[in-house]
């Protein structure tokens, strides 16, 4: 994909330069603002099996990236990334409702935005790999605690982690 730049000049006549620049396809962007993050990230490798699932906590980091996967405004984020293994027989369910960010100033989030981490019904050894996304924290926050639940309530904590920034 090619981008064209004209640039008009006039004195005593017109002059008309084109320019072409190469431009970032879709996918060139996604992985730009990934590599990004990715170099600035906070890397955690916390795991922790309880329950039905082995949870670790990757890393995690503010994320500037297009509000839309390749294209559009420019959004902050908080970007948790995650992986899930399924430890029990059978079959077990987790939803992104079951994670709570929390912050050292006393600040709550629910996830927000779109997130690579798809959950719902896991299998037995099946493992799922991904991001979920937070508001952007508050500049002065210096830690997190990234709290799973079974449930819906952030009081039912079954796996906790603590991550400095």
């Amino acid at each position: 994909m090619l981008a064209t730049i004209c640039i008009a000049v006039v004195a005593l006549g017109a002059i008309a330069v084109v320019v072409v620049l190469p431009s970032l396809t879709g996918e060139a962007i996604e992985r730009l603002y990934d590599n990004r993050y990715l170099h600035s990230a906070i890397t955690v490798e916390e795991s922790q099996t309880k329950g039905d699932f082995n949870i670790t906590l990757v890393r995690v980091g503010d994320w500037t990236h297009p509000i839309h996967e390749s294209g559009g405004t420019l959004v902050d984020d908080f970007r948790v990334d995650i992986t899930v293994t399924c430890i029990c027989h059978g079959s077990s369910y987790l939803w992104l409702s079951h994670f709570h960010l929390s912050d050292n100033l006393g600040g709550n989030y629910s996830w927000v935005g779109r997130n690579s981490l798809v959950l719902g019904q896991i299998f037995s050894g099946e493992t799922r790999t991904g991001f979920v996304l937070f508001p952007a924290l508050d500049a002065k926050a210096y830690s997190i605690m990234l709290v799973v639940t079974q449930t819906n309530d952030s009081s039912n904590i079954v796996y906790e982690f603590e991550a400095a920034l």
